[in-house]
């Protein structure tokens, strides 16, 4: 029995070797057959001897039987045929391994389930070639127990080719949430390899909405005036890429928003519009304030910060900020970042800003504290200024005259700078200026001293006048302030114009301001005003409006500044009016920062033609009435103090 043992062992060991050199498929008639099935991941049959192409990391899968419907197990069987290495069923299966580049039969790799395998790829360097070798070896016994009377073998090959791995194109979405305006703001998904699937949103973190429209407009809840609100809007594709973006807004306080006067410096003449501009205005609560440039410690200012992109569409990140320059109590920041140690409030816009978008921040504060305590007032310039990438682009400033409070006698004294008509008691409120007395005026408001100035011939036209008010023209001429009409002359017995007089005003404030470092004070020479807004971007000069003019520019700096007498109840700028003395008497108040007078039942003029039923009454008292010390009503009247 053993020799007949070995035997059978030295014929299947001999059998094997020749079945791993040809790699053919056979099976005696008597033998019992092996069938060998290979397929790849997808199903397909392969066949041997032939080559395929597969990724490293694929599998292939082997299925062996045994057909014999007697095929039977033996333990001794199993016995003999495990000690060789195989592995053994009950369907008298024996053997199912493989190997990569493999010349004999002992390199064979053995499955844990002798009918069935999974081959996987090795990660072979791309491009290469290598030959998988499959084999099945069944045994039955149909005699005794114990002998094993019929073997059968099935082989397979083939040639395997590895190849690149296949690079899936990356899916990738991405958001944006654009104001599309005061009622609507847009999400837009922008997805590449992949197909947009559906927007989620929701507000301030509530219920989420959801819809399949790319772009969707989302319309904005009727929020409480003064409330901020976040919109959160995730987009995804159908493969599960998704962005997420987040947009705030503030929904403005209609209550505060300034319905008188609006000014606009980004308005070129040929109406395009310049980057980036920012106007700062301030106002007052009262109604009746009589300087509203005028405030008492711990007095309720409003400041409007009015900005404008006013080019391309801007996705750098945009800031606002207004920089106070006393210590302050903010009473409302809408929505700004407030840095007491900076004296700062600041409006970000991290996304940028679109083109044509504009807006309106109103702040309201208090200031507390001057920075020393002796001060019994102090003139200030807040300004306002805009940025782009951290760099000032531009800048806008307002002075204001910060009063300690109304019992504080202000020690300064305000002098004369009109008088009445020498020979009898007339003022001529009423009257129009000519242009040697404005020129006068000035010089008197700025205290130049003409007294050694040399009466030069700068305009042929110059006798016309006295000689005191040729100094004062041609003082005034070198200085830059005034100047001549295009023929070289200069006119001195013309009236002048509301327009020329707010240009001398403007330049100074501009000169000034270039001395002292100011910034924000500038005449901008491409701007425009917009007054009210409705008619907007006009002049209004009598019956006639105008969309521009040659002194918009100055125009604009004094309106922004609260020296214009621009007013709900008075609409009229009239511009190319002759302006009246009194009319000067207000603007130069505005000007040198002297509030008019607070009048009651016993104030009077030395002026016979000046009654208390003049609009301009009080003006004119503050500009007339003898040098004073004063103290100041919260209302911004001057009080004059007795002796």
């Amino acid at each position: 029995m053993n020799n007949v043992r070995e035997k059978i062992s030295l014929s299947f060991i001999m059998l094997l070797v020749l079945l791993m050199s040809f790699g053919s498929v056979f099976a005696a008639t008597e033998y019992v057959p092996v069938y060998l099935t290979v397929k790849d991941a997808s199903g397909t049959v392969l066949k041997t001897d032939n080559t395929y192409e597969f990724k490293a990391g694929d599998v292939i899968y082997a299925t062996a039987y045994c057909s014999h419907e007697k095929a039977l197990y033996w333990s001794q069987n199993s016995l003999w045929m495990q000690e060789r290495g195989y592995k053994v069923n009950d369907k008298g299966m024996a053997l199912l391994g493989y190997g990569f580049d493999i010349s004999q039969a002992s390199e064979f790799t053995s499955s844990s389930d002798p009918t069935q395998l999974a081959i996987t790829i090795p990660n072979y360097a791309v491009g290469s070639t290598h030959t998988l070798k499959i084999q099945a070896v069944g045994a039955v016994d149909y005699l005794t127990e114990g002998d094993i009377t019929y073997e059968a073998y099935t082989g397979f090959k083939m040639d395997i080719k590895i190849k690149a791995e296949e690079v899936t194109p990356e899916t990738t979405i991405s958001e944006t949430i654009t104001k599309v305006n005061d009622t609507t703001l847009r999400v837009t998904a922008t997805v590449t390899n992949g197909t947009f699937s559906k927007i989620v949103y929701n507000w301030d973190g509530g219920t989420n909405q959801e819809s399949t429209s790319n772009p969707l407009d989302v319309t904005i809840p009727n929020f409480a005036a003064g409330s901020t609100h976040t919109l959160t809007a995730t987009a995804s594709t159908t493969n599960g890429k998704t962005a997420t973006k987040t947009y705030t807004i503030t929904i403005p306080k209609e209550e505060v928003i300034d319905d008188e006067l609006i000014v606009e410096p980004w308005m070129k003449e040929d109406n395009d519009m310049v980057e980036l501009a920012v106007s700062l205005r301030n106002d007052s609560d009262e109604y009746d304030k009589g300087n509203k440039n005028f405030y008492a410690l711990n007095e309720e200012i409003v400041y409007y910060v009015d900005y404008k992109n006013g080019g391309d569409d801007i996705t750098r990140e945009v800031k606002l900020v207004l920089e106070l320059p006393l210590d302050f109590k903010v009473i409302d920041a809408f929505g700004g970042t407030v840095d007491t140690e900076k004296h700062t409030i600041t409006w970000t816009y991290a996304d940028g800003l679109e083109e044509g978008q504009s807006g309106t921040k109103v702040v309201k504060v208090a200031y507390t504290n001057f920075d020393r305590t002796s001060k019994k007032y102090e003139i200030v310039y807040p300004v306002a200024d805009i940025y782009e990438r951290n760099k000032v682009v531009d800048s806008s400033a307002v002075i204001n005259y910060i009063f300690k409070d109304e019992e504080t006698e202000i020690t300064e004294e305000h002098y004369p700078y009109m008088f009445g008509d020498e020979e009898k008691p007339t003022f001529r409120p009423d009257s129009t200026i000519t242009r040697d007395e404005g020129a006068l005026v000035l010089t008197r408001i700025l205290g130049i001293d003409t007294s050694g100035t040399a009466i030069e011939t700068l305009y042929p036209d110059l006798d016309q006048t006295y000689p005191e008010a040729q100094k004062a023209i041609v003082a005034a001429t070198k200085l830059g302030l005034i100047n001549g009409y295009p023929d070289g002359t200069y006119r001195p017995k013309n009236k002048m114009t509301t327009a020329e007089f707010m240009k001398i005003i403007a330049t100074y404030i501009e000169t000034h301001a270039e001395e002292e470092d100011i910034r924000g004070l500038e005449v901008k020479e491409d701007t425009n005003i917009k007054i009210y807004k409705n008619p907007t971007n006009i002049y209004i000069t009598g019956t006639t409006t105008v969309s521009e003019h040659w002194a918009s520019d100055c125009v604009t700096l004094l309106a922004r500044l609260n020296m214009t007498p621009v007013s709900s109840s008075n609409r009229n700028l009239g511009l190319d009016e002759q302006i009246t003395r009194a009319e000067v008497a207000q603007l130069v108040n505005f000007y040198l920062l002297r509030a008019p007078a607070d009048v009651d039942s016993s104030t009077k003029t030395p002026f016979d033609d000046v009654s208390k039923k003049h609009d301009l009454f009080a003006d004119i008292v503050e500009a007339t009435r003898e040098a004073h010390t004063f103290t100041l009503t919260k209302e911004g009247y001057e009080v004059e103090v007795d002796d």
